[in-house]
């Protein structure tokens, strides 16, 4: 359970993560597209070690880190299905951005997968 602490501690994650997000777009639009790679792995960042923190704080349960985990990696790739969906360039994406989104799918049902499956016990 989230308290009041945790919870502006959360709206601080989520706002710096926008404004990551932010410098990210402006970077691709004004010099190259490395700044949206930049943008989403500062998030990725961001997320997973606020919270491994906010988990850290609550008591009511042993400290793990599965949840910063799965909640990073779900995060991360819909950025990225959201990139490739959306984010459209004037060249056709490389083989290699079909694989990576395949694989990447592939981690992301495992994770689930394992994360429901391990409170089950």
């Amino acid at each position: 359970m989230l308290n009041d602490k945790n919870e502006k501690f959360l709206l601080g994650i989520a706002a710096i993560c926008v404004a990551l997000l932010g410098i990210g777009i402006a970077g691709t639009v004004i010099f190259s597209r490395a700044w949206l790679h930049f943008g989403i792995a500062s998030i990725a960042i961001v997320i997973f070690f606020g919270l491994a923190l906010i988990e850290k704080a609550s008591i009511s349960q042993p400290w793990s880190l599965r949840r910063p985990i799965a909640a990073t990696i779900v995060v991360v790739y819909l950025m990225l299905v959201i990139t490739f969906a959306f984010y459209m360039l004037k060249e056709e994406l490389p083989k290699i951005s079909d694989m990576l989104l395949t694989s990447f799918t592939t981690v992301v049902g495992v994770v689930i997968a394992f994360y429901f499956g391990s409170s089950a016990l």
